[in-house]
């Protein structure tokens, strides 16, 4: 328990990480490999081999007897009658969407006003690649001072205020803010 910010923050580092190089080297890979339908089914292929990998190596971990876990239903439905928990949820339910959003179409725009695809691709994973310092070290922080609420609702509230400010901004404001 004392270590769950932490715990949940090396897993978004690993969702960053691999969404970084996704994004900056799609563009690149599509074209070595002649088109983005070859990315997409060695993609595919890759995640099915290490999928296979997985279920020939990996052992579950040794049943003891004791109370049953919760189901995912009901696992929900405490988070969610948790007030704290339910509202940061949901805004990070939000957040996460329009993030994700605006790193699919990043590189649509960047390409649209003149840059190339790979820089485009490049660019727009600059915000990904600096989350993840912010979920090493925002967790951390938080685990070691016991600060959760206070540490997250300015992180929350910033990221909503720079999200809104991307619809609006040109230029190098846009990098900016998207960096």
């Amino acid at each position: 328990r004392s270590e769950l910010g932490r715990a949940n923050g090396i897993l978004l580092m690993g969702f960053s990480i691999g969404s970084s190089f996704g994004v900056s080297l799609g563009a690149p890979l599509g074209a070595l490999l002649g088109s983005w339908r070859y990315l997409m089914f060695w993609g595919g292929a890759l995640g099915l081999a290490l999928w296979l990998f997985w279920l020939i190596v990996a052992r579950e971990p040794e049943v003891r007897s004791g109370p049953t876990p919760p189901t995912i239903l009901t696992g929900l439905t405490t988070v969610l009658r948790g007030k704290d928990l339910g509202l940061i949820c949901l805004a990070a339910l939000f957040l996460v969407g329009c993030f994700i959003a605006i790193i699919g179409l990043m590189p649509i725009y960047l390409v649209s006003i003149g840059v190339s695809e790979n820089l485009a691709g490049m660019v727009a994973s600059l915000s990904v690649w600096a989350s993840i310092f912010g979920y090493f070290l925002g967790p951390y922080l938080s685990d070691r001072l016991g600060l959760r609420k206070t540490l997250a609702w300015p992180v929350l509230l910033a990221s909503a205020i720079l999200l809104a400010l991307v619809a609006f901004l040109k230029g190098w404001p846009l990098y900016v803010v998207w960096g």
